[in-house]
């Protein structure tokens, strides 16, 4: 404001006359209150210059079972609330082998199915988990978890397109399953009760997983293609810089 004034009228008013006048006139605009206090704003610039490298290189294909990973949150819409669906996805299957749904899509939420994984493989050592670059997956508290767990983690960088196989899916989940079942804008518009959506949701992964024939697989199911290539198929590799 005092630089608008002292260009249109051709005066020199310094910012404090301008505050006390526009203050005595009820002027004062209203300033957004900052989230985060400077420590946690350098904090979180801090997690994110040091984010985990990029392995994958938009490389969705994996020739061997249960060592690369993928890992996304999507919004689950409803009537009363929010909620949040964390999965996680075996590049070599296309299979969703763990997933978690929650009120945030905080760290806690990523690390409560990062133990599902865990419960479901046993250990976890050497394996690859990519996701996104966001503030849930480059926290210290989601890094040491997997860290803990000796999992090599991957960040994608740049577009939605780094982390494509998981947006497949969640796209996957949104048209062939909530638009289809409560029609687009009545789910968008959190029309339809939490707990129907919640049902068909968790109705949905098993049966992506076991029914719904993927092209790329041969017009297998993910469970069927495992089970007819346990040991897997082409020995790919992915070096570590």
């Amino acid at each position: 404001m005092t630089a608008k004034i002292n260009r249109e009228f051709d005066v020199h008013v310094n910012t404090k006359r301008i505050r006390r006048l526009m203050d005595e006139s009820d002027k004062l605009s209203a300033v957004r209150r900052k989230s985060l206090t400077e420590v946690q704003y350098k904090r979180r610039k801090e997690q994110k210059d040091n984010s985990p490298k990029d392995l994958l290189r938009m490389i969705f294909f994996y020739g061997i079972p249960r060592k690369i990973f993928v890992e996304d949150i999507t919004y689950v819409f409803t009537f009363e609330q929010m909620f949040y669906l964390n999965t996680i996805e075996d590049l070599f299957n296309k299979e969703i082998v763990a997933c978690c749904i929650g009120t945030s899509p905080d760290a806690d939420l990523c690390i409560s199915n990062v133990m599902k994984l865990k419960e479901y493989l046993g250990s976890l050592e050497g394996i690859i988990l990519h996701s996104d670059a966001g503030a849930t997956y480059t926290s210290y508290k989601y890094r040491d978890c997997l860290k803990d767990l000796e999992i090599i983690q991957s960040t994608s960088k740049g577009s939605c397109y780094c982390n494509a196989a998981m947006e497949s899916f969640n796209g996957i989940y949104k048209t062939k399953g909530a638009y289809n079942w409560f029609g687009k804008t009545r789910y968008l518009s959190r029309r339809i009760r939490a707990e129907k959506v919640l049902e068909k949701t968790r109705w949905f992964l098993p049966y992506y997983n076991n029914i719904r024939l993927k092209h790329e697989l041969g017009f297998l199911t993910p469970v069927e293609y495992l089970k007819r290539n346990p040991k897997g198929t082409l020995p790919v590799i992915i070096k570590q810089p």
